[in-house]
């Protein structure tokens, strides 16, 4: 019997092959991933540190590497990094690291200064400095704009900061006695605005101040508008009696001015509109006529007894409004049924606008209703004013 089975083959057996991996031990994992984690952390923290601006002042006392902080809004926005000195040794340059988050809105329009505790008549300011130290204080507009890297930092804060609206005015007077930084514009009593420390012009003859007012207060400047003095007060004697006039406590400390347009008509101005400072509300009054002298309707009016206290700048009154005013008085021989005879003339200068007929008012509609007024018998008389 024949035997037709066939003999399996033997299975080759060979070991497995090794990849390059497999040689790798998981041991050495840990100081891969540990070196991959520090690597992230060295890199997040630079990156994290911020951008170096480098910021130069007059006098830095007070401020420390590492402990004092630029701040933005009552906000940390950056550390101070170092001071040194510039070449002449004429300033101190301080290094800040700014924090990436503002870093992109610090371009030129941005100011910097030192806080510090300060006493002065507005009161005490930076007090809360005397615990925590002395801080830099920043301010910038909302808008991004090209990065810079070196400032030039100011000695007080600024009157205005980046991006407030209001209107800039250049404030003059004869003397800069009732003028003091950070001292009120004031408008009927409420502070609109402030003004900078006084200056001489280049001339020498008269002194000058940067002033800002706060929108939406600007909108009641125009070119009708006057500014005076409200420092101190005021002691008057006069027709109407005894007058004592004391704007605030505030501006009889410290001074300060304030505004009023007195009369409608006036155009909008811009920023760096140059306004005089008058010594007081009345002179300031008085100024619209001298201002407007091409505008009003000069008369003149005879008299034939004395005109004693009569002078010029005498308020010419109608109906116990004032008018106008003398601005000069004269003499005149005319020849009256045969005789001669003086006759005393003072020239009257009437503003048209004063009369009822509305600020646009012309000379000649003013003198037609004088001449109305003259045909129902209105005639010019002197009147004396009891001081008491």
């Amino acid at each position: 019997m024949t035997d037709n089975r066939i003999d399996a083959a033997e299975p080759e057996i060979r070991p497995a092959r090794e990849g390059p991996l497999s040689r790798i031990s998981l041991v050495w994992l840990v100081p891969v991933i540990a070196l991959a984690i520090s690597l992230g952390v060295a890199w997040q923290s630079y990156s994290d540190r911020g951008v170096l601006i480098e910021i130069a002042f007059e006098d830095a006392s007070g401020v420390e590497p590492g402990k004092t902080e630029l701040r933005f809004r009552d906000g940390a926005g950056g550390m101070l990094g170092g001071v040194a000195f510039s070449e002449v040794l004429s300033h101190v340059l301080v290094r800040v690291r700014v924090r990436n988050v503002v870093a992109p809105f610090i371009d030129a329009d941005a100011q910097f200064w030192v806080v510090r505790p300060q006493v002065s008549v507005r009161g005490i300011s930076g007090l809360n400095t005397v615990l925590s130290g002395v801080y830099i204080q920043g301010s910038w507009d909302a808008a991004p704009g090209a990065a810079q890297a070196g400032f030039e930092g100011l000695a007080a804060a600024p009157l205005v900061r980046p991006g407030s609206r209001g209107l800039s005015v250049v404030l003059r007077s004869r003397t800069g006695n009732q003028l003091a930084s950070g001292a009120p514009i004031l408008y009927k009593g409420i502070r609109v605005g402030l003004i900078e420390a006084p200056r001489l012009t280049a001339s020498g003859n008269a002194v000058i101040t940067n002033g800002f007012i706060e929108a939406p207060y600007d909108a009641l400047v125009t070119t009708a508008t006057r500014f005076w003095d409200t420092s101190g007060f005021e002691l008057s004697l006069g027709t109407g009696g005894v007058k004592l006039d004391v704007d605030s406590l505030a501006s009889l400390v410290e001074g300060g001015v304030t505004f009023e347009t007195f009369v409608s008509g006036g155009a909008p101005v811009q920023s760096g509109v140059n306004f005089p400072i008058y010594r007081s509300e009345a002179e300031a009054r008085d100024s619209l006529f001298q201002d407007a002298e091409g505008s009003l309707l000069m008369l003149a009016a005879e008299f034939d007894g004395s005109i004693g206290g009569l002078v010029a700048g005498s308020d010419v009154r109608f109906r116990g409004i004032k008018i106008g005013e003398v601005s000069d008085l004269s003499m005149r021989a005319v020849e009256t049924r045969g005789k001669k005879e003086v006759r005393l003339r003072a020239v009257l200068a009437l503003r048209p606008g004063s009369l009822g007929l509305g600020q646009e008012a012309t000379k000649e509609q003013a003198l037609r209703l004088l001449q109305d007024y003259v045909a129902q018998g209105l005639r010019a008389r002197l009147t004396s004013a009891n001081i008491l």
